[in-house]
């Protein structure tokens, strides 16, 4: 495992973590900016990680980091 998958991987355990102490902490279920910092911190991260390695072809990975920032930009322009 290279050094940028490492630490795209550690990116996503810290979003995951801060994610539920967060809603924990605040008593608040998952709304959509929960969902949008999910996207934005664990699921981005581990479409890198798997495009890096070689798990996720070009065509897969174009696809789902489009819909992961369209869902982001989407959500907070809709308001």
């Amino acid at each position: 495992m290279n050094y940028i998958s490492f630490i795209l991987a550690v990116i996503a355990l810290v979003g995951v973590v801060g994610l539920s102490w967060n809603r924990i902490k605040l008593e608040k279920g998952i709304g959509e900016k929960a969902n949008q910092f999910a996207v934005a911190t664990i699921t981005i991260p581990v479409i890198a990680v798997l495009a890096i390695e070689g798990v996720l072809s070009l065509e897969v990975t174009g696809t789902l980091l489009g819909a992961g920032i369209g869902f982001i930009a989407n959500a907070t322009s809709s308001k």
